[in-house]
């Protein structure tokens, strides 16, 4: 009989990550729409570009596939980099033409945010596992 590795929760992950940066930007569209398009685009930098790196990551399980799990690990953080800079570079150039108005205090604490709440939620999702 062989045995099956379940993969990690990892998804879970990004959509607690999405909820919580979509209910607090819902929560500052009252105070500014500016603050609240600024926290949820934060959010999303930091969220596609570690979902991309989850689809990768875990994509191989097993010991046969170590080979295949290391490169796609590589490949995923790799990506997760090239990734994020390329969103901020995006933001940032759509800033500077005047096409996008954000507050850049508040975009950068939201990905910090967004990062924090992906490390307690993959501690707490991993603990329940």
């Amino acid at each position: 009989m062989a045995a099956t590795i379940k993969s990690p929760p990892v998804y879970r992950i990004a959509l607690y990550q999405f909820l919580i940066i979509t209910v607090l930007a819902a929560m500052l569209l009252i105070k500014s729409p500016i603050y609240s398009f600024s926290v949820w685009l934060g959010g999303l930098i930091c969220i596609i570009p570690s979902a991309y790196f989850a689809r990768l990551a875990f994509r191989y399980r097993g010991a046969q596939a170590s080979t295949k799990v290391a490169r796609s690990m590589y490949l995923g953080e790799a990506g997760k980099f090239t990734l994020t800079a390329a969103l901020f570079a995006i933001v940032f150039i759509l800033v500077n033409r005047n096409t996008l108005t954000v507050n850049i205090a508040v975009l950068f604490a939201s990905y910090g945010l967004t990062v924090i709440v992906g490390l307690v939620c993959g501690q707490l999702v991993l603990k329940r596992k």
